[in-house]
């Protein structure tokens, strides 16, 4: 495994001396869930989970936090997190600004990890404007009839283009 952080060393220690790591709900929801998800849907039940979240905030991590799981294409996780102690209104106009270009750089950073870890570049071959286009309707909520409808395109046509978006960059899944 590879931990990269910017939380100050001392907290990093706390969480391993307290095994925060076997009660943490932002790890039990990486694991878990595909989707970014925010830190306020979890539960925070229990003595020692909001004991972790208290001696977080005494460390400087935010009261707000948004998950990004990452799946790589040889079965490989990652979580990327960002964290804020903006007021509530102010945060949730920050995710509604950033939740897709925080999505993105989840995704580079775990991409770029890699390729330092094996010690290689892999290029990727670049997406097609149309499936660039079928993606992004995807991400938005579409399904594939939808999709086709709304590209004038059979349903058949659409899944091809989900193929290829798929393996140009070695993906499992879309």
């Amino acid at each position: 495994p590879v931990h990269v952080s910017t939380y100050p060393e001392q907290w990093a220690q706390r969480y391993i001396d307290q095994d925060y790591l076997s009660i943490d709900p932002v790890i039990s929801a990486a694991a878990t869930n595909l989707l970014p998800f925010d830190w306020s849907e979890l539960s925070h039940r229990g003595i020692r989970v909001k004991q972790m979240f208290d001696e977080a905030q005494e460390f400087g991590i935010g009261r707000h936090g948004l998950g990004f799981p990452v799946r790589g294409p040889l079965g490989d996780h990652a979580l990327f997190t960002v964290t804020s102690d903006a007021s509530a209104t102010e945060w949730h106009k920050l995710k509604s600004s950033y939740m897709r270009d925080m999505q993105l750089i989840a995704h580079f950073l775990h991409g770029k990890v890699l390729e330092l870890k094996r010690g290689e570049s892999v290029p990727l071959k670049p997406l097609s404007a149309r499936e660039r286009e079928v993606l992004g309707w995807a991400a938005r909520g579409l399904n594939n009839d939808q999709i086709a409808f709304k590209l004038n395109i059979s349903e058949r046509v659409v899944r091809a283009y989900f193929e290829g978006a798929r393996h140009k960059p070695n993906g499992v899944n879309r």
